[in-house]
């Protein structure tokens, strides 16, 4: 069986990151770009071996994607975006989600937590994952930040 092929516009996100892990070991083949810029993710993505292009251009698009996730930063429904990528992808007619769709399309599959509030979430979803962890569960985490008992931003399940 071939691997979905996934393309992340926005991918050095540091939720795009996360998600890009989470999808990369559900068995599928991700590749995306975001701007040149260096963040604490790019180390993350190379960590992982995910690979991505700096900088957007239509020629880093595969013409074998299976479907594209977009950051909210490029794209929002119904408003004109200014990135080409994004344009590229609508004109091609692939299939999109946007990074919240793609989390809640796989938290339909698992049971989810969600940690909301105006401060203090990106601590306590680290530590909900870390003490799930060693509380000896196997979960998925989406960090808001650098979690160095994850090694990353996020913590992604043994048996998915």
């Amino acid at each position: 069986m071939l691997k979905k092929k996934i393309y992340f516009i926005g991918i050095k996100g540091v939720g795009m990151t996360a998600l890009a892990q989470l999808y990369q070991s559900m068995n599928y083949d991700v590749v995306g770009s975001d701007v040149t810029d260096k963040f604490f993710t790019d180390e993350v993505l190379k960590k992982f071996n995910i690979k991505y292009f700096e900088g957007f251009k239509i020629s880093n698009i595969p013409l074998d994607i299976d479907f594209v996730i977009i950051s909210g930063a490029y794209y929002q429904k119904g408003i004109k975006s200014q990135n080409i990528e994004v344009n590229e992808v609508l004109n091609r007619g692939l299939p999109i989600l946007t990074y919240s769709q793609a989390l809640g399309k796989i938290s339909k599959a698992y049971t989810a937590l969600g940690v909301s509030g105006s401060h203090g979430k990106t601590t306590t979803s680290a530590l909900l994952g870390y003490t799930l962890q060693e509380l000896g569960e196997d979960p998925f985490a989406i960090v808001g930040s650098m979690v160095p008992q994850f090694g990353g931003n996020a913590r992604i399940s043994k048996t998915n």
